[in-house]
């Protein structure tokens, strides 16, 4: 039971630093993250999309803001470590 735990943590931390493309396709750990971060953002938040940090589309620009996001989430984990 604990091996299927670990396992299951590292597959997902796997998919979580994987890259923005997986298999010609957009990461769908990056998809699902990208849609929270902008439910978070509008509905919220109520930040205007004039001044948002996050794409209302799913895109490679919307993917690309996601990894960035994830980049300085884990930056943030680390300083504070």
């Amino acid at each position: 039971m604990l091996h299927n735990l670990i396992t299951n943590i590292l597959l997902i931390v796997k998919k979580v630093f994987a890259g923005e493309i997986v298999d010609n396709h957009l990461n769908p750990v990056h998809v699902a993250i990208a849609i929270i971060e902008f439910r978070i953002q509008s509905g919220t938040l109520h930040i205007s999309h004039r001044i948002d940090f996050f794409s209302f589309d799913l895109s490679r620009l919307q993917m690309h803001e996601t990894a960035f996001f994830i980049f300085l989430m884990f930056e943030f984990c680390v300083a504070i470590v």
